[in-house]
């Protein structure tokens, strides 16, 4: 059990407490009441882990003292040929139902290079922005819903300059149905992306579907229903990741089974030049007494030719008392040893994200922990199922953390705080020595 204490000025919030706790139980789910809290252990010294860079959040959204507009909902992606990150969220007006879509590109050292973006058209109700980037064509792929007409867009974003490229990519759009929650992943050594979103319609009718973006931002002829349209299953809530050692992607939803909400995935085969299909059938990754929801997934391309996955979900343990647990999957779709325990205690955690680090060979897990003032848990997690430090970076009202790799077993994680009105947050994480997130514009 965590305990936070109120805090006045930022010197005293400024503060990181580390907390360790040791891994989960070998249960093949947990029981419907809690155990006793594990007991506190020394991390593992054969792990990696890293940690917070610096002492407390630094702001990457622009500072609006006694304006309007309001940030959510970020995103993050990590540009390896730049060595930078590109962080996107939409952008709210008081008083208004209409949002942007903006972007800050920010160094590998947490420097904010150049001007903030705006990314898609104004004028619209654009909301929950997701991004990948391509190494290939040194471009981003920002996408994102348009709550009026209830479609799905996207935008290319040069890796280099950070502006729109082309013109806006329509990825999903149908009279009948509405679109919402896209998530994307680019197969880079195939030639694009996999935008997966929810499908659905009136009375409780939700499905999965996937649609290929090429590196040009042209819009495969065929998509691909992941997990058809259904008011008794209602899938929801897709994430999707990309394995290079099989050119594959796993896409993972929480799907309703006889009245419980349990994780499952899909991997989908991406062909090169052209081309994806379903890859064998449906996986059931996470299935416990209570509601498991809000996956994340994340991808490693170790073990050679075969890779490996890390998803993580939000159980349900009450309605004021959720716990983030996950599951590694290895390339062919098989489960990997047993769950494990990411963070589980009497404080409220919700809304996990994970990001790989290939040179690491490890993963990051982050979520929002509390409800009223609410702070960020991050926690590594080896390919081998090993936990590191469990971690609190402290805040204000955080909420929608969000994370992406970067170099050398570094870190960008962000999130959407009070800063004067709300604006969006970052924190590098890693094993160096700390240079600190600053305004300073390039």
């Amino acid at each position: 059990m965590f305990a936070k204490k109120a805090c006045f000025t930022i010197l005293v919030m400024g503060a990181v407490l580390t907390l360790v706790a040791g891994g989960g139980p070998a249960q093949a789910r947990p029981p419907a009441q809690k155990p006793d809290p594990p007991v506190e252990t020394a991390s593992t010294p054969d792990h990696p882990g890293g940690g917070p860079l610096g002492t407390w959040w630094s702001l990457i959204s622009p500072l609006h003292v006694h304006q309007e507009p309001d940030e959510a909902h970020p995103a993050v992606a990590y540009n390896s040929q730049q060595q930078e990150y590109l962080v996107v969220w939409e952008r709210g007006y008081y008083g208004s139902s209409l949002k942007d879509i903006c972007g800050q590109r920010v160094s590998r050292n947490g420097a904010l290079v150049g001007p903030c973006i705006t990314i898609a058209p104004t004028g619209y109700d654009l909301r929950d922005p997701a991004v990948a980037y391509n190494s290939q064509t040194n471009e981003y792929l920002v996408v994102y819903a348009w709550d009026v007409a209830g479609g799905i867009y996207g935008m290319r974003v040069s890796g280099a300059t950070g502006q729109p490229v082309g013109s806006e990519i329509t990825i999903a759009t149908e009279a009948s149905y509405s679109f919402s929650n896209p998530a994307v992943a680019c197969a880079a050594e195939s030639g694009g992306y996999l935008v997966v979103f929810e499908r659905w319609g009136t009375g409780s009718y939700y499905g999965i579907r996937s649609v290929r973006v090429y590196n040009n931002g042209t819009v495969a002829g065929t998509s691909l229903d992941i997990d058809p349209v259904s008011n008794v299953t209602q899938p929801r809530y897709p994430s999707v990741a990309y394995n290079s050692a099989r050119s594959e992607m796993l896409v993972v939803w929480q799907r309703l089974v006889s009245g419980t909400y349990d994780l499952y995935g899909q991997r989908v085969h991406m062909l090169a030049g052209g081309g994806y299909h379903a890859e064998g059938s449906v996986i059931p990754i996470l299935n416990f007494v209570k509601d498991l929801k809000n996956p994340a997934v994340a991808a490693l391309p170790q073990p050679a030719g075969v890779g490996q996955y890390l998803v993580v979900g939000q159980y349900e343990f009450s309605p004021t008392d959720r716990d983030i647990y996950a599951q590694r999957v290895a390339g062919d779709g098989t489960l990997t040893g047993s769950y494990l325990t990411i963070v589980s205690s009497t404080e409220d955690q919700t809304m996990p994200a994970v990001a790989n680090s290939t040179t690491a060979q490890e993963y990051l897990v982050v979520c929002k922990e509390g409800d009223s003032l609410a702070s960020v848990r991050a926690r590594s997690v080896s390919m081998g199922g090993i936990l590191g430090p469990n971690t609190l970076l402290y805040a204000w009202y955080a909420d929608h953390p969000a994370v992406a790799g970067g170099p050398a077993g570094d870190y960008l994680v962000t999130e959407r705080d009070m800063f004067e009105l709300y604006e969006i947050l970052g924190w590098l994480w890693g094993n160096r020595v700390y240079l600190p997130l600053t305004l300073k514009r390039y």
